[in-house]
């Protein structure tokens, strides 16, 4: 740990044992990986390790382990597109350097996100526009020509995002994609985008109940970090 996480350990330790309560439709996995995103999204790095390690203390093997931190690292590699590569690596950086030898030792080292060439290239540039359609259905069209005309650059950083990275399902489904799109959005007041995404878990095969589980982690952590209070609309 760097000594820089926001509030005392057993905060974070009040806040893991809240999500395991409070998140009805979600698994344990997938609440404490919503709870990390939301942190990263918050820039406290050190608090995303505490919760790491709080997870990995209620895993009863190795083998169990690894596999959730390459579920977590995926999860904060699509957050790099939401919240900032700065945050997204920090937070990497820091569940890294607080992993036993035994968890690092069998993490991958090769890269998922790099095609093999021009045709797989093609293919992942297919599956990011069905992806995109899948979250906005009948809205896509005209997200997709509102952001062109603010910028045909953005357009295509969306294109490649979506097609080498938010559409990669390797270690994440397309729910718990969206689910992390919507603690991501939450944690930094993604506005318009939120709304969408909050629609996009249902689009891709997500109940209501775990989307309202997924907003019930964000909300908690800006309540209880960050000291903004919910406002029902």
């Amino acid at each position: 740990m760097t000594g820089t996480s926001r509030l005392p350990e057993h905060h974070y330790n009040n806040l893991f044992q809240r999500i395991q309560a409070e998140t009805p439709g979600l698994t344990l996995e997938q609440a404490a990986m919503l709870l990390c995103v939301a942190l990263a999204a918050g820039n406290d790095p050190d608090g995303v390790a505490i919760v790491t390690n709080l997870h990995l203390n209620t895993m009863a093997s190795v083998t169990k382990q690894v596999a959730w931190i390459e579920y977590l690292r995926h999860a904060l590699c699509k957050a790099c597109l939401l919240c900032s590569f700065p945050r997204s690596w920090n937070a990497t950086n820091a569940v890294m350097n607080s992993l036993s030898p035994d968890i690092k030792g069998q993490l991958r080292l090769d890269p998922i996100n790099t095609p093999s060439g021009p045709e797989e290239a093609h293919q992942w540039h297919r599956r990011g526009s069905d992806f995109f359609k899948d979250v906005y259905r009948s809205r896509g069209v005209t997200i997709e020509a509102n952001i062109k005309n603010a910028s045909p650059d953005l357009w295509a950083f969306v294109e490649y995002g979506y097609g080498n990275i938010v559409s990669d399902m390797t270690y994440m489904t397309a729910v718990d994609t969206e689910l992390s799109v919507i603690v991501n959005l939450y944690t930094m007041d993604g506005g318009p985008q939120f709304v969408d995404h909050l629609k996009g878990v249902l689009n891709v095969g997500g109940s209501e109940q775990q989307a309202q589980s997924a907003l019930h982690i964000a909300r908690l952590l800006k309540e209880s970090s960050f000291h903004i209070p919910h406002h029902p609309s």
